[in-house]
């Protein structure tokens, strides 16, 4: 059977869509807040203690809270869609490209659903790879042989301060972070690995798409960077869909499809409803572009 792999973060692993199914109508309180309340929240450390109290009602089995959350994300719905196709799911809350650059390069090492030595023969072989970019600069760090991976585009030392590991961890990446990294260095190096992984499968007849959720820096340098290899069979931008070169969800923000206040969970990942449409959009751009039979 033909694969799929699914490489992106948190909106392609479908963090928080179990949520209000666990909590039921109760869930829906914080659509009373107002916008400052509520970026304020997703700010804070709040999603943390959240998911601890989660854990502790799934008697901390997030393998099933997981499982329970992908039930309603674009790559399963894109399954039941693909009944000819295995769609594997290699997203994860927090990942950025730099992370799966660091596993395909260095094997041994597992993270949460991505097994030991599994990533770099799946990004090479699947039939078809759908790479969501996410949201970056994000950074890699590996203290006391521990991958740790703060995610955040405006990350900085008060995050560090946040992380829930020992003392002496948060040293070495604030030492590291305050002195060695570079954003623009590891936009440079994000870049190269995506082009080099695009252009590796391409020259064997495997086909890539990429597309975003939301339009950034990066997606736009990244974007250009392909721009000497656009009229390659192998390589498909799904943000080019209607001619509209935003992320998809700024694209359905444009049509007025979704709003602000309603289409958001409760820290700011994407709905059920934004699920259906990216699923629904990279079906038809599959569909209407060959890459799927």
């Amino acid at each position: 059977m033909n694969e799929i792999l699914i490489l992106g973060c948190s909106f392609s692993a479908g963090d928080e869509l179990a949520d209000p199914d666990i909590f039921g109508d109760a869930y829906w309180d914080y659509l009373n807040e107002s916008k400052e309340e509520r970026q304020k929240r997703i700010n804070s450390n709040d999603y943390r203690d959240w998911m601890s109290d989660i854990l502790k009602l799934y008697k901390g089995d997030r393998e099933k809270y997981v499982d329970d959350c992908q039930k309603y994300v674009w790559g399963t719905l894109l399954q039941e869609k693909l009944k000819d196709y295995k769609i594997i799911n290699y997203a994860s809350g927090g990942i950025g490209i730099s992370l799966y650059q660091y596993l395909y390069n260095n094997p041994i090492y597992a993270y949460v659903r991505i097994p030991k030595y599994k990533l770099a023969e799946k990004i090479n072989n699947s039939d078809i790879l759908i790479w969501q970019i996410t949201l970056e600069p994000r950074y890699t760090f590996v203290a006391d042989k521990e991958i740790v991976t703060p995610a955040s585009k405006s990350f900085g030392v008060e995050n560090i301060e946040n992380m829930k590991i020992n003392h002496y961890k948060k040293k070495i990446i604030k030492d590291y972070f305050i002195h060695c990294v570079n954003p623009f260095e590891i936009y440079k190096k994000n870049i190269n690995f995506a082009n080099y992984i695009a252009l590796k499968r391409s020259s064997e007849k495997k086909k890539t798409i990429f597309f975003s959720f939301f339009n950034d820096d990066f997606w736009q340098v990244h974007k250009e960077s392909f721009d000497t290899i656009t009229d390659n069979p192998y390589v498909h931008y799904v943000n080019d869909l209607n001619e509209y070169k935003g992320g998809l969800v700024d694209k359905y923000h444009k049509e007025k499809i979704i709003s602000v206040e309603k289409d958001y969970l409760r820290f700011g990942h994407p709905n059920h409803k934004i699920q259906k449409l990216v699923a629904k959009d990279i079906y038809d751009f599959l569909c209407d572009n060959g890459v799927v039979e």
